[in-house]
């Protein structure tokens, strides 16, 4: 997995969500969007079925990128699953 500082850089608008996002990265395993198999992509967590890094949805989202355009460039990435994603990291951050 990339170090921190290169999916998140140090400022910028989100840093604090990005904080507290990547302190609970390692609760994935409770959103059934994403999976992590060492045998994909460095073992990195991604979008069910495909090979597409979960990291890839926060870095197009700071970029002002629309889900629904992000999951049309990533073909086996749905909407459904774009959305869980950001519903479990936003349930993860209220109990953080």
């Amino acid at each position: 997995m990339p170090a921190r500082e290169a999916l998140f850089p140090k400022a910028g608008p989100w840093q604090g969500v990005k904080d507290r996002m990547t302190e609970t990265m390692d609760n994935w395993i409770d959103c059934p969007a994403v999976e992590c198999d060492p045998g994909k992509v460095s073992g990195a967590w991604v979008f069910r079925g495909t090979r597409v890094p979960v990291s890839a949805l926060f870095e197009n989202i700071e970029d002002g990128v629309q889900r629904s355009e992000f999951v049309s460039w990533l073909p086996g990435v749905t909407l459904q699953q774009a959305c869980m994603v950001l519903e479990h990291v936003a349930h993860t951050l209220e109990t953080a």
